[in-house]
C-alpha cells in the first residue's frame, strides 16, 4: 500500500469516526437551532378540534397494588361511559372537551434529551407490563387522546416534574420555574414512545384516573327539605343450610322532623305473636343528635364505586315489579354482594332504611357486604348499597267524586204529585232547574280541577321514580363505610336518656323558636284598694260601704235587693213590657 493509500485511508476512518460522533452528540443534546426553531410551537400537531375528541385513555403504575391500572371514559352509541367499569354512565363530555381544549395550548418549552436511556431519568418510562421491573419513580403517566375512529389526536408519556437544579441539558432548565413543567415523551401513531425528551407545561391533576371524578356521585340527589319521614327496619339474615338463609325481623321504626325537631311516628316490635306496637322506652327520648347525623349522612351519600347487577334482576328493577325472579347465576352475583331473594322479595346483611319524601315517593337503601376497591384513591373498606325507588301510594288518595243534586226531571212528575207538591208554575221550575244545573255545573269543574291536580303530581313522582329507578337498577353501588355507620342505626342507637332538664330554653333566643307574644293588657282601670276590715265587725255584712268589687255571687248583700224586685229606673217584674209576655209569673197565675 503506497503512503498516499494510507493516508487517504486514514483521513476516511477519522472522517467516519467524527460523523459517528457528531451523530452521538446530537441524539445527547440537540442542536440549538433545532432546540431554537421548536420552542413555543404546539407539541400536538394533529389536534385541531376539541370536539372530535370521542375517547380519553389514562394508564398510571398504582404503587399499593404493584400493578398497571388503566382507565378510560368514551362515548359509545351516543353516551359517555367509562368502558373499565362495566360501560358506567360518566359525566364527562364538557370534562373531555375541556382537557382537549387545554392540549391544543401545550406548547414546547425546551428538549432534555434524544436517548432512550434517560427515559428513567426523567420518568417517562412507558407504564405497560414489560415495564414493571423497572423503578416506580421511573414510570410515568400515559395520556392518549382519540376521535371516534379511533385516530390518534394526541398522546404523550408525562414524566416528573422539572427541577431548576436539574443540569442534564440547558433545555431542561429552561423556564423550569413553576410546578406544571414536566418532562413529556410523545406517543406515536403506533402507539409506541418516542425517544426525544420535551419539557412542557402539563398539568398533571387533570387527569384524573379516579372513578368518582367521572361521574355524578350524588347518589340519592336528595332534597333535605323535601324529607317526610324516615323508617329503620331491623333483621337479620341468617344461613340454614348452603342453599337457604332464614330471615328474623326485629324492629321497624319510624321517625320525622317537625319545627325543627324529631319526633317518634311508631315503634313495632316483631316477637312470638308476630308484630306488635310498641312505644318509647320509659325515661328515653329520641336521640336527635344520631338523627341528625343521619339526615346529614343521607344529603352526602355518595358513590365511589359500582358492580353491575345481574341482568334478569336489572331488567325487573326497571320495570318496578314488586315480585323479582331471578336465575341461579343471578342469585349468586346477589348473595356476593349480600343479598338474598326470599319470597320475591329482597333482603340483604344489615337491614333497611326507607326515606319518604314529600313528593310522592320513596328511596329504598339495602346495605350489603364490605367492599375493598383495592386502589390508592379508594383504600380501605367500603359498603354495598342495593339502592331502589318506589311510589308512595299513601299520599295519593284519589280525589272523591262530588254528590250532584239530582235535575227535577229526575224527581216526580206533575201527574204522578199531589196539588200540594206541584210546581206553582213552568217558569219557576226552569228557574228551579237552572239553578241546580249552574251547582251541578260548579261540583264538577272544582272536582275536574282537583283531579287534574292530583294528577298531576302523581305523574310527576311516577316519572321521577322511573327516572331513579333506570339509575339505580343497572348496579350495586358502592359507598364509603364511615358514610354506612351514620345510616345504619339500629333501635339502641335512636333512643338516649332523657334530660332531667332542658338544655335549651323552650322559647326565646338559643332556642330556635320565636318567644309567644305578651298577653293584651287590660284597658279597665284598676280598682282602688280596699280599707282595713275592722276585725270587732268581721261576722257582720257591710250595709254602707260601698264595694270597689263586685261581690261573691254566694254572698247576699243586706241592701242588695232580691231578684224579684225591680231596681231603680226598671220596669218591675210583674210589669211586661209591650207585647212582651211575663217572663217571671209563677206558673198558675193568669
Amino acid at each position: 500500500m503506497t503512503e498516499s493509500m494510507k493516508t487517504l485511508l486514514y483521513v476516511s476512518t477519522a472522517a467516519v469516526v467524527m460523523s459517528c460522533v457528531g451523530i452521538v452528540v446530537w441524539r445527547q443534546t440537540p442542536a440549538a437551532e433545532q432546540v431554537e426553531e421548536m420552542v413555543g410551537k404546539p407539541l400536538f400537531t394533529d389536534l385541531k378540534d376539541p370536539l372530535d375528541a370521542a375517547s380519553l385513555e389514562i394508564v398510571r403504575y398504582d404503587s399499593q397494588l404493584g400493578q398497571i391500572k388503566p382507565f378510560r371514559v368514551a362515548q359509545v352509541g351516543g353516551r359517555w361511559v367509562i368502558p373499565s367499569q362495566s360501560n358506567y354512565p360518566a359525566d364527562a363530555e364538557s370534562r373531555l372537551r375541556g382537557i382537549a381544549t387545554e392540549l391544543m395550548s401545550v406548547k414546547v418549552l425546551g428538549v432534555a434529551s434524544d436517548l432512550p436511556s434517560d427515559h428513567e431519568q426523567y420518568g417517562v418510562v412507558k407504564p405497560d407490563q414489560n415495564n414493571l421491573k423497572t423503578s416506580a419513580d421511573s414510570l410515568g403517566v400515559l395520556v392518549r387522546l382519540e376521535d371516534k375512529k379511533g385516530k390518534p389526536l394526541a398522546g404523550m408519556i408525562v414524566g416528573r416534574a422539572v427541577d431548576s437544579t436539574d443540569d442534564a441539558s440547558p433545555a431542561a432548565r429552561l423556564q423550569a420555574a413553576g410546578s406544571q413543567q414536566r418532562y413529556v415523551r410523545l406517543l406515536g401513531q403506533d402507539g409506541q414512545g418516542q425517544d426525544r425528551v420535551f419539557v412542557a407545561s402539563v398539568d398533571l391533576d387533570q387527569f384524573s384516573s379516579r372513578f368518582e371524578d367521572w361521574i355524578q356521585t350524588d347518589l340519592l340527589e336528595f332534597s333535605p327539605i323535601a324529607l317526610d319521614q324516615i323508617s329503620i327496619r331491623e333483621y337479620a339474615v341468617t344461613p340454614v343450610n348452603q342453599l337457604q338463609v332464614k330471615l328474623t325481623e326485629r324492629s321497624e321504626i319510624t321517625v320525622r322532623e317537625k319545627d325543627a325537631q324529631w319526633e317518634l311516628v311508631s315503634l313495632s316490635l316483631y316477637g312470638d305473636n308476630g308484630w306488635e306496637k310498641g312505644s318509647l322506652p320509659p325515661g328515653q327520648q329520641i336521640n336527635a343528635e344520631r338523627l341528625n347525623e343521619l339526615k346529614d349522612a343521607i344529603k352526602d351519600l355518595t358513590i365511589v364505586g359500582v358492580q353491575r347487577k345481574p341482568a334478569l334482576l336489572s331488567d325487573e328493577l326497571k320495570g318496578s315489579q314488586s315480585q323479582m325472579t331471578i336465575d341461579a347465576a343471578g342469585k349468586q352475583g346477589l348473595e356476593r354482594a349480600g343479598f338474598w331473594l326470599i319470597e320475591g322479595r329482597i333482603v340483604s346483611n344489615n337491614g333497611e332504611l326507607v326515606i319518604r319524601m314529600n313528593t310522592g315517593f320513596s328511596y329504598r337503601l339495602r346495605f350489603g357486604r364490605s367492599a375493598s376497591l383495592g386502589d390508592e384513591e379508594n383504600a380501605g373498606i367500603n359498603r354495598y348499597v342495593f339502592a331502589v325507588a318506589e311510589l308512595d301510594e299513601q299520599q295519593f288518595p284519589a280525589p272523591a267524586k262530588p254528590e250532584l243534586p239530582a235535575l227535577p226531571g229526575a224527581e216526580k212528575t206533575d201527574d204522578d204529585k199531589t196539588d200540594g207538591e206541584k210546581q206553582p208554575s213552568a217558569a219557576a221550575d226552569a228557574d228551579r232547574r237552572a239553578e241546580i244545573e249552574a251547582e251541578r255545573k260548579r261540583l264538577l269543574t272544582e272536582y275536574e280541577l282537583v283531579f287534574k291536580q292530583w294528577q298531576a303530581k302523581r305523574r310527576q313522582a311516577e316519572i321521577q321514580v322511573r327516572n331513579l329507578n333506570a339509575r339505580f337498577a343497572d348496579w350495586f353501588f358502592i359507598v364509603p363505610e364511615q358514610t354506612f355507620q351514620k345510616l345504619h342505626l339500629g333501635r339502641d342507637d335512636l333512643f338516649a336518656l332523657a334530660d332531667t332538664a332542658p338544655s335549651t330554653p323552650r322559647f326565646g333566643p338559643g332556642s330556635g323558636i320565636l318567644a309567644p307574644p305578651p298577653p293584651p293588657q287590660s284597658t279597665t282601670p284598676e280598682a282602688p284598694p280596699a280599707p282595713p276590715a275592722d276585725k270587732s265587725k268581721v261576722d257582720e255584712p257591710k250595709v254602707d260601704e260601698p264595694k270597689a268589687v263586685e261581690p261573691k255571687a254566694d254572698e247576699p248583700k243586706a241592701d242588695e235587693p232580691k231578684a224579684d224586685e225591680p231596681k231603680a229606673n226598671e220596669p218591675k217584674a210583674d210589669e211586661p213590657k209591650a207585647n212582651e209576655p211575663k217572663s217571671d209569673e209563677p206558673p198558675g197565675d193568669s
